[in-house]
């Protein structure tokens, strides 16, 4: 007579551990902990949610485990961090997150060497030693001629809070700018005293802190009276030798 078939060996079964999934910003569920097989991947461990969950349109979840993010398996995480598999796996669950598609792509003539974002357009410098706006259809609106010259291109660029925006550029300069809508740009200050080339600037209650390639940053005011009084300082004060303002530049309307 025939030996009966036995049962599966243990060894051939999937191996499983208990998880707890715990959450900071979404619906919680129970803490009691979870049996699931530990070769589940981030996609079926995110349908195993949405059912606890109840969640009548399936929700794409993302899972960490020491703030690391689940790789291909549990299985490959609890090997590669010895984790035994009699204990408790904490696990937190977020909303997965879809990486930003681009919707549009504008063109200038060299190397865009910064760009700076408000709701009425975008600013941004070149390598060519021009600064353009741009409205969200990807038109220039108007543009203004930094420099010439080897030195001419543009690094960095920001928006300032009223109609204007200040520009760091690889000669060392910063550049304070007017801009209307309808009637271009204008440069308006000049600020020399760096060594080498401004590859930032940040702008906050009318004073610009520009960070330039020879390791220093420096503090500007971009009021142009402060600018006319640090031209002509008086007999009685002595004038500060590390101090940084901007020269005021004769109006005119910049363009290219």
């Amino acid at each position: 007579m025939e030996a009966p078939l036995q049962s599966q060996p243990s060894m051939f079964r999937t191996p499983t551990i208990q998880v707890r999934l715990k959450t900071r910003t979404e619906t919680p569920i129970s803490s009691t902990p979870i049996l699931v097989p530990t070769d589940v991947t981030r996609y079926s461990l995110s349908q195993i949610l949405n059912h606890l969950l109840e969640n009548p349109t399936p929700i794409p979840y993302s899972f960490l485990i020491n703030s690391v993010y689940l790789p291909s398996t549990l299985d490959d995480y609890i090997t590669s961090n010895s984790v035994s598999r009699e204990e408790i796996l904490e696990i937190e669950y977020v909303r997965s997150v879809l990486p930003p598609k681009w919707q549009a792509r504008w063109t200038q003539d060299d190397w865009v060497g910064g760009v700076s974002v408000r709701e009425t357009g975008v600013l941004t410098g070149g390598y060519d030693g021009v600064v353009r706006v741009w409205d969200w259809s990807g038109n220039v609106v108007s543009k203004g001629k930094s420099g010439e010259g080897a030195l001419r291109p543009v690094k960095c660029v920001k928006w300032t809070d009223d109609d204007g925006f200040v520009s760091g550029g690889m000669d060392g300069s910063v550049r304070i700018w007017e801009y209307e809508d309808g009637a271009g740009i204008s440069l308006v200050l000049e600020g020399k005293g760096h060594e080498a080339s401004v590859d930032s600037v940040d702008y906050r209650d009318g004073k610009v802190v520009s960070a330039s390639a020879d390791g220093t940053l420096r503090l500007w005011s971009v009021d142009p009276s402060d600018a006319e009084s640090a031209e002509t300082p008086t007999p009685k004060k002595k004038r500060r030798t590390d101090s940084s303002h901007p020269v005021k530049v004769p109006s005119r309307s910049c363009c290219c």
